[in-house]
């Protein structure tokens, strides 16, 4: 917001020319309030851009621990055009040497080990075990398709 408000006063330098399209004259009265309407205009403007690059959140729940120690919560979001997965900064999962993000079309009850990446597309490796994340989701994927998120050990199949 610091680089907008500098803007807007580079802008309201300039609004002091003897040229003013808005049909300000160089009174300092007709100047004040020419200057007070665009910082109004600015400041609308600027509101009305951040609500609209703002994210928004498609799901959000909270881990359930199958195997191996695994708690937090978690959310997607939609944020530019593109999908995210968002770990809080409650995450906290136990250490494992293969630890990967999965997207998968199998509910968390009947999932296992085992079965955990069939049909499911790979999000990306876990980059720490505790603390907040945020992992893109791949391209244009239809996330309505895939029922969990899981957190899988894919060297010894564990959940």
């Amino acid at each position: 917001m610091g680089g907008n408000l500098n803007r807007a006063k580079l802008k309201t330098q300039y609004l002091r020319g003897p040229t003013c399209s808005m049909g300000a004259t160089n009174d300092s009265k007709d100047m004040h309030s020419a200057t007070k309407l665009f910082l109004a205009l600015t400041l609308c403007i600027t509101f009305f851009l951040t609500a609209l690059l703002a994210e928004t959140t498609i799901a959000q729940g909270e881990f359930i621990e199958k195997e191996k120690s695994l708690s937090g919560n978690l959310s997607i979001e939609q944020a530019d055009g593109k999908n995210y997965i968002v770990l809080a900064d409650n995450f906290k999962a136990r250490k494992g040497p293969d630890l990967k993000i999965f997207l998968s079309p199998q509910s968390i009850d009947s999932v296992n080990g085992k079965t955990a990446v069939k049909g499911s597309i790979l999000v990306e490796n876990l980059k720490e075990i505790k603390g907040g994340q945020r992992y893109q989701i791949p391209g244009e994927l239809d996330i309505s398709k895939y029922k969990s998120l899981l957190i899988h050990c894919e060297k010894y199949t564990v959940l």
